[in-house]
């Protein structure tokens, strides 16, 4: 071997050495590559009213079924074979459908949105609108997820740039955006996934969660399920669409927290937890203060926080923001105080109107002073061979004539008097009991009518009794309802959709039944009467107040 063969032999050497113990940089993943076997990812992403759901696909295989792409219970974004389509469970999931094939081994964009105010779907594939429905019904979800339904259908391919928004966006809005990353702080955003994550092809076993990437209190991080994570197949992977430039654009953005426990937009179940649920009130009142937090990029001005809802005079905004003009980072706090004016849960919202354009809201109570003659230890009741026991005790009363004790049996629209007990006359208090041995077969509905020397009266709290033997599987109370009601059912409507609608057939809103006894918040209905219709045929009248 001559000595120019000998050299270019050792640097053949030296590279080879070089590339096996020195690899180039490894390349941060830029999409997930789904098997269409068994690879989904769920999303604890709450839908309700208007939403717009986005997507970049590169599909493998669209030959038959129907691979899923943003779905949940309720609704779903989903390729119909080859046809990109979307519904709702109303209109069978069905309500737009694109008449032309989707091409596999290509980048593409999708996009469905829904106008909840009008009913109108409008699907979209690369930024252009090919199918449209009108008269679609809103759905609500607790969770989604990406590519996956009812445990099958699963999409094989790639996916990136998910976004989910709360607005029912335009095709020049969607248009505008879709060649871009998204900042995280763009007004109706409420979840976006970036993909950016792991090492593409690589070993990423630890990488098991979807991280979000809006600058909200709750980013909705998602749960990988099924993955391989490893190799170019149900793993991170490097192809992604041709950009790499971020959406132009600054925007405010607002985080809510009590102490430091985050309050989401739209929250609607008040709890201790987060300081929305105030507690039992004590005098001369209970106080909450809430931090506002400018996390976008450009500033966030607060134009006012007003309190509305059936007892918004309880709660009182004792003093503003003292900044009202929020550059990005900057904080500035709001004290609401909760001031009992009647007995029992007072609700209330909150709404925090600024530059966004949308308003910030969420719902607070509280519990109201029991200012009757009387104060109840408890009041429940049992059946024993076909007949009703009731019991209650008192810790207090005070010029207290008696009870009436009432019955219903149509879940609450109706009531009739089942016995007169005199008051004890006990200041600290006192046992009652009674049996009732003409309660019905099915539902039985109690509650007490306290009367007080003056004629005043007062309803206790409900208890519900069931006698078996009688096909009613359902109880709704209170009826009528004021802000939320209780469903009770038996097994065979778990997992169910109840329709409820007016009184010339429109239908309003789908229930999806899922635990025995389940609260509905129905504090948006106007008052009148509704009726309620469940899976096994059995409608209910119920009245709004």
């Amino acid at each position: 071997m001559s000595k120019i063969q000998s050299f270019y032999f050792k640097c053949a050497i030296g590279f080879i050495f070089f590339f096996t113990y020195f690899p180039a940089s490894a390349q941060t993943g830029k999409s997930l590559s789904f098997d269409g076997l068994g690879s989904y990812v769920s999303l604890p992403l709450p839908l309700n009213g208007s939403y717009t759901k986005e997507a970049w696909l590169y599909p493998l295989e669209l030959n038959f079924g129907y691979p899923q792409i943003f779905t949940g219970t309720n609704t779903a974004l989903f390729f119909y074979g080859n046809q990109l389509s979307a519904g709702h469970l109303s209109g069978g999931f069905l309500e737009v459908r694109d008449p032309i094939p989707t091409p596999v081994l290509n980048w593409v964009h999708v996009a469905v949105s829904f106008d909840a105010a009008t009913g109108s779907m409008k699907l979209y594939k690369n930024g252009l609108l090919v199918s449209s429905a009108s008269g679609v019904l809103p759905e609500t979800e607790t969770m989604q997820e990406l590519s996956r339904f009812q445990g099958t259908n699963f999409f094989k391919g790639q996916m990136d740039e998910v976004r989910f928004w709360n607005t029912a966006r335009t095709a020049s809005e969607i248009l505008a955006d879709m060649n871009c990353e998204l900042t995280g702080d763009e007004p109706g955003l409420v979840a976006y996934y970036n993909f950016n994550q792991g090492i593409a092809n690589g070993n990423n076993s630890a990488e098991t969660i979807l991280l979000g990437r809006t600058h909200a209190c709750d980013a909705y991080t998602g749960s990988l399920h099924d993955f391989s994570l490893s190799g170019n197949e149900s793993n991170w992977v490097g192809n992604s669409p041709n950009f790499s430039n971020t959406c132009t654009g600054n925007f405010p953005n607002i985080v809510v927290k009590w102490v430091s426990v985050c309050i989401n937009n739209g929250e609607n179940m008040p709890s201790t937890s987060n300081g929305t649920d105030f507690g039992d009130y004590t005098s001369p009142g209970i106080f909450r203060s809430y931090l506002i937090t400018n996390t976008g990029s450009t500033n966030l001005m607060i134009n006012q926080i007003t309190i509305t809802g059936t007892n918004a005079t309880d709660f009182t905004i004792v003093s503003n923001p003292a900044n009202l003009n929020l550059s990005p980072g900057q904080s500035s706090s709001f004290t609401v105080k909760f001031i009992s004016t009647g007995p029992g849960e007072r609700m209330a919202q909150i709404n925090i109107t600024t530059n966004l354009n949308y308003v910030f809201n969420f719902s607070v109570q509280g519990k109201g002073e029991d200012i009757t003659p009387v104060r109840y230890e408890y009041f429940t009741g049992e059946i024993k061979n076909k007949t009703a026991y009731l019991y209650w005790k008192t810790s207090f009363e005070q010029d207290n004539t008696g009870f009436t004790l009432l019955r219903s049996n149509d879940g609450g629209a109706s009531w009739q008097e089942v016995a007169w007990i005199a008051s004890k006359s006990a200041a600290n208090g006192a046992t009652y009991q009674y049996q009732d041995q003409k309660l019905k077969k099915g539902s039985n509905l109690y509650r007490l009518k306290q009367k007080d020397n003056s004629g005043n009266t007062k309803y206790s709290n409900w208890i519900h009794l069931f006698l078996k033997g009688e096909t009613n599987h359902v109880t709704i109370y209170p009826n009528p309802v004021l802000d939320k009601a209780v469903f009770e059912f038996d097994a065979a409507l778990d997992q169910t959709e109840a329709i409820l609608s007016t009184v010339s057939g429109k239908e309003l809103m789908h229930i999806h039944l899922k635990t025995k006894k389940q609260t509905i918040y129905l504090g948006s209905l106007l008052p009148g009467i509704y009726f309620i219709k469940f899976a096994n045929g059995e409608t209910y009248k119920m009245l709004k107040d």
